[in-house]
C-alpha cells in the first residue's frame, strides 16, 4: 500500500529535525536534556530529572553518574538534608551546553534563511496548529509535551495555553 503523503512528510521532517542535534564530545540527546534541565532548575532532585526525561530514578542516577564522570555536573551532599543531593552544572557543563545550543541555533537559522518570510510564517502557524490539534486529540499529552522550562517558563507557551484552554488550569512551573 502506498504511504500516506502526510506521514511521509512527517517522517522526513522528523529525520531532518534529528539532524539539528549535532553530536559533540559524546553528548547524547538524553544527556543534553539533562544538562538543559539542570540549567533551568536550581538543585533539582534525581526524581525531578527522571520525571523530566521520562525515565526511572535508577536510570536518572546512572545518567547523572555519567555526567559527573565527564565533569559536566557537580553532585554534592545537601548540608541541610544528608538524604538528598545537590546537583548543578559545572563550568565545563555550562560550556558544552552553550556550545551545543549555539551550533543547533546556527544550523536552524541557516535552514530558515533558505525559506521566504511567508514560508517561515506558514511553517510556524502550521506547527502551532499541529500541536493544538494533537492536544485536542490527546489531552494527557499536554503534560508529557511540556519541556519543563523552569526559570524560562513562558505563560504564553502553546503548551501552557493548551492546558488552560483544555484542562482549565495552567501548567505548574516546573
Amino acid at each position: 500500500m502506498p504511504s500516506d503523503p502526510m506521514m511521509l512528510l512527517l517522517d522526513l521532517f522528523s529525520r531532518r529535525v534529528e539532524d539539528l542535534f549535532p553530536s559533540t564530545e559524546d553528548l547524547t540527546w538524553p544527556q543534553f536534556q539533562a544538562l538543559r534541565f539542570l540549567e533551568r532548575h536550581s538543585n533539582p532532585s534525581i526524581g525531578a530529572i527522571a520525571e523530566s526525561l521520562g525515565i526511572s530514578n535508577p536510570a536518572a542516577t546512572k545518567a547523572v553518574d555519567r555526567l559527573v564522570a565527564k565533569n559536566w555536573v557537580d553532585r554534592s551532599e545537601n548540608p541541610k538534608d544528608r538524604r538528598t543531593l545537590l546537583l548543578g552544572l559545572t563550568a565545563s557543563g555550562e560550556e558544552i551546553l552553550k556550545s551545543f545550543l549555539e551550533r543547533r541555533q546556527n544550523q536552524l537559522d541557516r535552514i530558515l534563511e533558505g525559506m521566504r518570510v511567508e514560508e517561515r510564517r506558514a511553517l510556524k502557524r502550521g506547527l502551532r496548529s499541529f500541536l493544538s490539534s494533537s492536544f485536542l486529540e490527546n489531552r494527557p499529552s499536554i503534560q508529557t509535551t511540556c519541556l519543563r522550562c523552569g526559570r524560562d517558563h513562558n505563560p504564553d507557551c502553546i503548551v501552557n495555553q493548551a492546558s488552560i484552554a483544555l484542562l482549565e488550569q495552567p501548567l505548574e512551573r516546573i
